[in-house]
C-alpha cells in the first residue's frame, strides 16, 4: 500500500514513509503545545485564586449527623 502510494506520487518508499512520519510528528507536537497551554492557563487560574479568603466549615458543620439532624 505504501509502495503504491509512493509510486503514485512519484516518491520512493523511504521518502513517503518520511513524509508520513513528519505529518504524525507535526500533529503530536500540536497536541503537546495545546496541552502545555491548557496546563499554563490552569496554573494561572490557580494563582489568581490564592489570595481569596474562602470561608471554611468545620468537620461538625459538614457531618452527616449535622446535615440530617432534623430528619430524626
Amino acid at each position: 500500500m505504501l509502495k503504491t502510494r509512493a509510486q503514485k506520487h512519484g516518491n520512493y518508499l523511504q521518502a513517503e514513509i518520511k513524509a508520513i512520519l513528519q505529518q504524525i510528528t507535526k500533529a503530536e507536537n500540536k497536541k503537546i503545545r495545546l496541552s502545555e497551554k491548557r496546563i499554563a492557563a490552569f496554573k494561572e487560574w490557580i494563582e489568581s485564586h490564592k489570595n481569596i479568603n474562602f470561608l471554611t466549615l468545620s468537620d461538625e458543620a459538614i457531618s452527616r449527623e449535622s446535615i440530617y439532624d432534623d430528619r430524626g
